[in-house]
This record gives C-alpha cells, sequence and structure tokens, in this order.
C-alpha cells in the first residue's frame, strides 16, 4: 500500500472533533474592565483560525503535528521534533508520563508564579521554519512570548486554550481533506543538523530537523 495512502488510512479515525474546553471563570472579586481584556485578547483576532489538534504522525523527516479546522475541510502539517511530539501526544489524550516532562515544568512553574496561559498563535511560515507565539496573564498584565508551534501547541493542549493560525499560514500550507497528505511545508526545529529534501518536489527547499 503506498505511504501517503496509509498515513491517511491512519490519520482520518483521529479526526474526532475537538471542542476546546472552557476555561473555568476567574473570581467574582476581579474589576469587570479585566475580565473585559481577558475576552478580547483570547478571542480569534482578524486575519486567524482556530484550530484543533488532530494527531501527530512519524514521517520519514521525524514527525508531523496536524492541524484542523473546525470544519475539518483542510489540515496544516507542522514537521516537530521527537521530545515535543511525545508531548502533544500524551496531552492530546489527555493522558500524563510518570515524571514530568518539560511543558509539565513549564505548566507548573506559570501556575506556582501567578500566571495563566491564555492563547497560542501560529503565526508566519519564514523559509521552511514555522514561528509562533504564547500569550501569558499575570495579575491584571498580558504579554506575548515567541515560541516554536510545536511547544505552544503543547501548552496549548495541557491548559486548555485556543490555537489560532494566521491566513496566511493556512494559505500557504493547507492540504484540503480531498487531497492526499504530503510532507509538511516547513519545521519548528531548523537548529538540527541532518537535512532531508521533500519527496518527489525538487522545487522545495530541504526540511531542517
Amino acid at each position: 500500500m503506498p505511504r501517503r495512502m496509509l498515513i491517511w488510512i491512519v490519520l482520518l479515525p483521529a479526526l474526532a472533533g475537538m471542542a476546546g474546553a472552557k476555561r473555568p471563570a476567574r473570581d467574582a472579586d476581579k474589576p469587570a474592565p479585566a475580565k473585559a481584556d481577558r475576552a478580547e485578547t483570547t478571542a480569534a483576532p482578524s486575519g486567524f483560525v482556530e484550530m484543533f489538534v488532530a494527531g501527530v504522525m512519524p514521517s520519514m523527516d521525524g514527525h508531523t503535528v496536524f492541524l484542523h479546522d473546525a470544519t475539518k475541510k483542510y489540515f496544516i502539517p507542522i514537521g516537530i521534533g521527537e521530545s515535543e511530539a511525545h508531548s502533544i501526544h500524551l496531552r492530546h489524550e489527555r493522558r500524563r508520563f510518570e515524571r514530568p516532562l518539560t511543558h509539565d515544568l513549564i505548566d507548573g512553574l506559570l501556575r506556582e508564579l501567578g500566571g495563566r496561559l491564555l492563547k497560542v498563535h501560529v503565526d508566519d511560515l519564514r523559509g521552511n521554519v514555522f514561528v509562533g507565539t504564547i500569550f501569558v496573564q499575570t495579575g491584571d498584565r498580558i504579554f506575548t512570548m515567541d515560541a516554536r508551534p510545536s511547544d505552544a501547541i503543547a501548552l496549548a493542549l495541557g491548559n486548555q486554550v485556543p490555537i489560532y493560525v494566521s491566513q496566511r499560514v493556512i494559505d500557504k500550507t493547507a492540504i484540503s481533506t480531498a487531497e492526499e497528505p504530503d510532507a509538511p511545508a516547513g519545521t519548528d526545529v531548523p537548529h538540527q543538523p541532518q537535512s532531508v529534501p521533500f519527496p518527489n518536489d525538487p522545487k522545495r527547499n530541504p526540511v531542517s530537523l
């Protein structure tokens, strides 16, 4: 059976609808304007679409996490590292490793320091590298941090917050459900030394693993 068809057969059962769980309301003594600001910050910004994790699969380039839109009309494949793939897979299935993994540790630090993850973005594809952002609240302050999408997605799953993907990323990388899945258009682990070209597509740049 061709590899692409096998991947598609394995992926389709994982596409059960995944509505992001609503976060618990903040304490009633918080000022109303701050609540309004939080609602505005966690809403989908202009030019972004909320997406959900369909699953993680091994690929010839390492691992790929697939995001899908609410209608499941298209997917966004993102090449990721092995440890991030393991963390995303566990969190997607609502399971935990017996000892804290890196993203578990980050979650714990955020809580102990009074912080709260609000949402994450996949903002752009620069060359063949995806770029993301996480939004964190501490008290009445909301700040952003540059992040690899794999880390952002893992944190979003663990904290049950929205994942938003920019329309320009969708335009560059989306795969229709009517098509066979292909190699991801990019990765967020460009620092690893090995380089493997996309299969059967000499026009594309190689993915840095």
